[in-house]
């Protein structure tokens, strides 16, 4: 069991180490979105006509383009959809990995238990064999053997059902955090992203969010 602990623990350091790595790459990749995002916005903002990330900037109802806050929205809302479903993705091969390290620590344990109860066993039951009896003894420690085979086996269903309880929980907070992290920073991204490439846009949002504040405060008398 040692020897397995020792290998899931270089495996999590692996793990560990190229999930760093992949943040960032992924941190310069939205740097360089973000650049090129800025140039388009440029380029669209001097008549050139564009598109940003599959969002027409044409003219449309006598205004020029879609406005800068619906296309930004637009290319970062499709690669926040990526980052959601890689980190659901990588959570469900993490819980699947982590149940199966569970559910084999229980069944070593519960072979190493079993082995050593089917010993003890034994011999009771060889002693009870040599009794002259008609073999009664011999049945009598044989049912006793299977009861408490049987009670084993109830007890370590029970651990199995506690090990796998506590992994789910266990990741089930830990997954909680890392999704209402990405979303946070997501939601800061968009924001300063609006804020640096279409401040115009964040004035008018902010006073929108106000006037909603408001009309829901009235609601309330």
């Amino acid at each position: 069991m040692l020897a397995k602990q020792q290998e899931r623990a270089r495996k999590a350091a692996q793990e560990k180490a190229k999930l760093g790595e992949d943040e960032a790459k992924a941190a310069g990749a939205r740097e360089r979105e973000r650049a090129a995002l800025a140039k388009a916005l440029e380029a669209e903002a001097g008549g050139d006509a564009s598109s940003i990330g599959g969002a027409s900037m044409g003219t449309a109802g006598g205004s020029k383009g879609l406005r800068k806050g619906a296309a930004i929205e637009a290319v970062l809302t499709q690669r926040h959809s990526k980052e959601t479903t890689d980190l659901v993705a990588r959570q469900y091969a993490e819980r699947t990995d982590e149940l199966q390290a569970a559910l084999e620590d229980v069944l070593e344990q519960k072979h190493a238990q079993k082995t050593e109860l089917l010993a003890e066993w034994s011999e009771r039951v060889e002693a009870a064999r040599l009794l002259d009896d008609g073999g009664q003894e011999r049945v009598r420690v044989e049912k006793e053997r299977d009861m408490a085979l049987e009670d084993l086996k109830l007890e370590w269903e029970e651990k199995q059902k506690d090990a796998e309880e506590s992994v789910r929980g266990n990741l089930e907070t830990k997954h909680a955090q890392e999704q209402l992290q990405l979303k946070q920073r997501q939601l800061a991204e968009i924001a300063g992203t609006l804020e640096q490439l279409a401040p115009e846009e964040t004035g008018r949002r902010q006073v929108a969010q106000e006037a909603e504040r408001e009309a829901n405060e009235l609601q309330r008398f």
